[in-house]
């Protein structure tokens, strides 16, 4: 497994905290409530394959 694979979340979050910096900046409500929206997405999906591979791990 290689560095990008390891760190795929890190790096995705990374990505979306860099949309939302820019997005303060320049004081854009449709951007700011966008990167919210994929911050929420990419968490989410975090979740599930963490509860996917939990349960995969009991059987």
């Amino acid at each position: 497994m290689n560095f990008w694979e390891r760190n795929q979340f890190l790096i995705a979050m990374l990505i979306i905290l860099g949309i939302g910096v820019y997005a303060f900046q320049h004081k854009s409500l449709p951007l700011i409530i966008g990167t919210l929206v994929l911050a929420v997405v990419v968490i989410g999906f975090k979740v599930y394959l963490n509860i996917k591979a939990t349960r995969n791990k009991g059987e």
